[in-house]
C-alpha cells in the first residue's frame, strides 16, 4: 500500500465533524510506515480541519472535488483545474435563477451569494455539515461581479 485517500464529511469525521482518536492513531501509524495519507474532499482548501490533522503526517489534500491539490504545510496549490470564465459565469447565472445553495471555490476559499443564505438554511443534511457551510463561506452580493473585479 502506497496511498490512503480519506474523505472528510461522512467518512473520517464523526457526526460532530471530529476525527476520532482511533483514526488519528491509525493515520499516524500509516504515515510513520511510509504510506502517503491524503485528504480527498469536496471542501475548499480553507475548509480543511488544519488543527485536527496537525502532526499526523498528512501532507497533501485533494480539494474542491478534485479540482485543486495542495501541499498543506506550505498552502501551495500544486494543481488546479478551473472552469473557464464563460462556463463558470453561465452556470452561476443559471443557478441564480433557481432556489439553490451555491458555492464558488476560488483560491482555496468558498464564496456564496447572500441570496443563497436562506436556501442554505433549508438544506437537508446533518447539522454539523450545515453549520460548516453556513459559517465558512464568504458571502458576496454578486459572485460573477466579484470574480471579474478581482480577475479570478
Amino acid at each position: 500500500m502506497k496511498l490512503i485517500a480519506l474523505d472528510l464529511d461522512g467518512t473520517l469525521f464523526n457526526n460532530k465533524s471530529q476525527i476520532s482518536r482511533e483514526n488519528i492513531k491509525a493515520i499516524k501509524e500509516a504515515t510513520a510506515a511510509g504510506i502517503n495519507v491524503v485528504i480527498s474532499t469536496g471542501r475548499p482548501f480553507g475548509g480543511l480541519p488544519f488543527e485536527a490533522i496537525k502532526d499526523t503526517g498528512i501532507r497533501y489534500a485533494i480539494t474542491a472535488n478534485g479540482s485543486a491539490i495542495y501541499e498543506i504545510d506550505t498552502k501551495k496549490c500544486l494543481y488546479e483545474n478551473c472552469l473557464s470564465d464563460g462556463t463558470a459565469f453561465s452556470i452561476i447565472d443559471y443557478l441564480m435563477t433557481k432556489r439553490v445553495h451555491m458555492d464558488a471555490f476560488i483560491n482555496g476559499c468558498g464564496y456564496s451569494p447572500y441570496k443563497c443564505l436562506e436556501d442554505a438554511k433549508d438544506l437537508k443534511m446533518p447539522p454539523s455539515i450545515k453549520e460548516y457551510i453556513m459559517t465558512t463561506r464568504k458571502r458576496v452580493n454578486d459572485i460573477t461581479e466579484m470574480m471579474r473585479e478581482n480577475n479570478y
